[in-house]
């Protein structure tokens, strides 16, 4: 793949562990306290409103894979929030970034040109699996609070090791910490501060 892009994954052996809101705070983490580019991507099924409403259609992601200009036309369906972190968010209800594995490989690469880390949010037991874990050089596992889905996480985590023998997988514990994310006391998705810093620094790019 073209250019220096870092991509790191994100998932988890079942839903609710925090997955998404440990990669909101990794990529706020190295946007705002790095000064990285990052781009984060969410591949649930239904498009996920936790960043805002969509400013993408689906017709604008086609007219960027069919046209081949993907640097320029890409920037223009990228939307940034008060932290640094940029994002992928589009106004349909079904994720329209559900590709086939050339559409995929035309996106990433283009991406990989335009930032410093791409952080890709894949759902737990999900289809994008195959197709969207492979780019990653990192991949997170996300535990959650609960010690009765440590089973499934564990299984995940062997697939994911199975999956992708060229990435580094990592488990990561959602803990809470006393300490906020930022200095001025800012709370991100359950103020993961600590923990979030800690990965942030082990697989910054």
């Amino acid at each position: 793949m073209q250019g220096n892009a870092r991509f790191v994954g994100f998932t988890s052996g079942c839903g609710g562990c925090g997955t998404t809101s440990a990669a909101l705070a990794y990529g706020r983490s190295l946007s705002r306290l790095q000064d990285k580019n990052v781009l984060y991507i969410s591949f649930d099924f239904l498009c996920s409103k936790c960043l805002g409403d969509g400013k993408a259609s689906k017709k604008d992601l086609y007219n960027v894979i069919v046209s081949g200009e993907g640097p320029d036309l890409l920037r223009n369906e990228i939307v940034q929030d008060c932290f640094g972190l940029k994002y992928m968010s589009f106004n349909d209800i079904v994720n329209p970034l559900h590709l086939n594995s050339k559409d995929l490989d035309f996106l990433f690469t283009n991406l990989s040109i335009n930032f410093d880390v791409v952080i890709l949010d894949v759902p737990s037991n999900s289809m994008m699996n195959v197709g969207v874990l492979p780019y990653c050089e990192d991949i997170v596992v996300v535990y959650g609070y609960n010690n009765r889905v440590h089973k499934y996480c564990d299984d995940e985590f062997s697939y994911v090791t199975q999956l992708c023998l060229d990435s580094v997988p990592h488990k990561f514990y959602s803990d809470y910490d006393e300490e906020s994310f930022l200095d001025d006391k800012v709370e991100i998705h359950g103020a993961f501060g600590a923990k979030v810093r800690e990965l942030a620094t082990q697989i910054g790019a």
